[in-house]
């Protein structure tokens, strides 16, 4: 089509992966081609959505998921899991593993790290907290303390990153 300006194309509504672009690489200063499959290559990769809490080891507590939501850049994951929390067996401490919603094979605990937050009740009753990767089962772990023995969180809110390995 010699001769016709480019902005008097006509518009393609949806493009299929293998129809190709008009494209100036600037590293060599030529005009190229690719194809539309082709053209997020090299571009951050997104996902996000919600998830299902799967927990296990839980040690002097029961869990009850109320909802969970995640999102990725390349090789690093966003995440936020909200649960209940029985403290139980007559203990102010308790601790359990979370899947992540991208696994993992995390090789440091400091390949997770996170906040917890009590929304439901006195923010003084979350009296201590920790998180951390679990490097044997590839799990997120996470320890809660009361202010008393057998307290029961209605709301506890996990805000969590960690890479993916």
């Amino acid at each position: 089509m010699a001769g016709v300006k480019v902005t008097d194309l006509p518009s393609l509504g949806t493009a299929a992966p293998d129809d190709i672009l008009y494209i100036v690489d600037t590293n060599t200063d030529q005009s190229k081609k690719i194809e539309v499959q082709n053209i997020y290559d090299g571009l951050p990769q997104f996902e996000s959505g919600s998830f299902v809490i799967n927990t296990s080891g839980e040690n002097d507590c029961t869990i009850t998921a109320i909802s969970a939501y995640y999102s990725r850049v390349n090789d690093v994951v966003t995440m936020t899991a909200n649960f209940e929390l029985q403290i139980i067996n007559g203990v102010s401490i308790a601790s359990f593993n979370l899947t992540p919603p991208v696994a993992s094979n995390f090789s440091t605990p400091r390949d997770c790290a996170g906040i917890v937050t009590f929304m439901n009740g006195n923010i003084a009753d979350l009296i201590g907290f920790g998180i951390q990767a679990d490097t044997v089962n590839n799990a997120i772990s996470i320890n809660v303390q009361g202010p008393s023995i057998d307290y029961a969180f209605q709301s506890l809110v996990a805000n969590i990153q960690y890479l993916v390995i």
